[in-house]
């Protein structure tokens, strides 16, 4: 309830619509129940369904350690055999962020979205396509230029992407643009994240990403030194120059424990 106080923090199970997909996990930091600063957080996965919002929420753990509230938010992800379901995983997180931002105990004009891999590919879309945009969108080793990644054959045999939008680019340009972050000039400051040792997602990705949005105020990129995975272990010291930009973007004061 609203003016109540935690002692510690929590876990809250979460469904914000009727579809199966439609559900998140809130972590809640100790201290007063009332409306305050909220990272939305998106799991990679290359949009498979064996993948899911469980592999962020070590990051929101940390984050309700350090005073700040996320959502591990869940999409629609294609099941083996499936394919084209790239609209409606769009259409999920953009619902789903508005949903987090509707949340009693969530302020919306202090909010940050976090997405790793694919999830860093709908991250960016959040940040250009929200109603309500972020104060800051965080893509950590993300899948920028879909074209590109499709023509270096990116994770799943090589047609992870191809297999997401359901058809291949030069049969449906249009569908491949829709979701393609480097067609979407972001609406608020985003910082590129990526590991120097990354063998999963290459550079060029976050570089192209850079270049096609080169005039968007408030696009940085982030280097670090791990892999695919170290930008998303709270353990590693990839993930503390990393909460330290959104510590820095949502809270006025926030108290921080380690």
């Amino acid at each position: 309830m609203t003016g109540a106080a935690r002692a510690e923090s929590a876990v809250e199970a979460w469904r914000w619509g009727a579809g199966a997909d439609h559900h998140g996990v809130w972590v809640w930091p100790a201290g007063p129940c009332r409306p305050g600063p909220a990272v939305v957080l998106l799991h990679g996965g290359f949009w498979r369904a064996e993948y899911d919002l469980t592999l962020m929420l070590p990051l929101a753990h940390d984050l309700a350690r350090h005073g700040v509230a996320s959502c591990s938010l869940e999409y629609r992800r294609r099941t083996p055999g499936e394919r084209g379901v790239a609209d409606a995983s769009v259409a999920d997180v953009l619902a789903g962020w508005a949903a987090c931002a509707a949340h009693r105990l969530v302020r919306p004009d202090r909010m940050a979205v976090v997405g790793h891999s694919a999830g860093g590919t709908l991250a960016l879309l959040v940040a250009a396509r929200a109603p309500i945009p972020p104060l800051l969108a965080l893509a950590q080793a993300a899948v920028t230029d879909l074209r590109a990644a499709d023509h270096e054959a990116l994770s799943d045999g090589g047609d992870a992407v191809r297999k997401w939008v359901g058809i291949g680019p030069g049969e449906a340009p249009e569908r491949w643009r829709a979701v393609d972050p480097c067609v979407w000039r972001p609406r608020c400051p985003v910082v590129m994240a990526h590991g120097r040792a990354d063998r999963d997602v290459p550079a060029s990705q976050c570089e192209r990403y850079l270049a096609a949005h080169a005039e968007a105020p408030g696009l940085r990129s982030l280097s670090l030194p791990g892999d695919h995975y170290a930008i998303i272990d709270p353990g590693a010291q990839d993930w503390r120059p990393q909460r330290a930009l959104i510590l820095e973007a949502l809270c006025e004061t926030v108290t921080t424990t380690r």
